[in-house]
């Protein structure tokens, strides 16, 4: 069984709790997940508020690039990454790679190709134009909803 971490400014963090993580058609125990308490949250929150200026300073073409990168690692790892969502989810292989492994290298080949046109910059004739202010928080529940 694997023992997972959280990761804040490149560094392993263990939260105060932890969620185990099971095959929902098995019940077989695939992990146990680190849980951050709200300091923990925060932490990653200030830590990703530090990263921002440099990403934001990141150009269109680095971003594709990384995205590209993204998308061949995900390729290359097909295998692995699809038994594992498989197991995670309790579904066929297959499935795996045709319900979530297949979309996810749809979405990164269509950004990693056209991301220079959907974050040009675009005059608003009228109404407000925002920009980006910062990182958002996000909790993610995937795998806890097969508790």
């Amino acid at each position: 069984m694997a023992q997972l971490c959280s990761v804040i400014d490149n560094r392993d963090v263990d939260g105060s709790a932890r969620i185990t993580t099971t095959n929902p058609a098995t019940g077989e125990v695939l992990a146990e997940v680190s849980a951050l308490d709200e300091e923990g949250a925060r932490d990653a929150v200030a830590a990703a508020r530090r990263a921002w200026p440099a990403w934001a300073a990141t150009s269109f073409a680095q971003r594709q690039r990384l995205l590209a990168r993204w998308l061949a690692l995900l390729v290359e790892e097909e295998k692995p990454l699809a038994e594992l969502v498989a197991r995670e989810g309790g579904k066929p292989v297959n499935e795996a790679r045709l319900v979530d492994l297949f979309p996810a290298c749809e979405t990164l080949s269509f950004l990693a190709r056209r991301l220079h046109r959907l974050l040009a910059f675009k005059p608003v004739r009228r109404g407000r134009c925002s920009s980006p202010t910062g990182v958002p928080a996000i909790a993610t529940i995937h795998s806890v909803l097969w508790r």
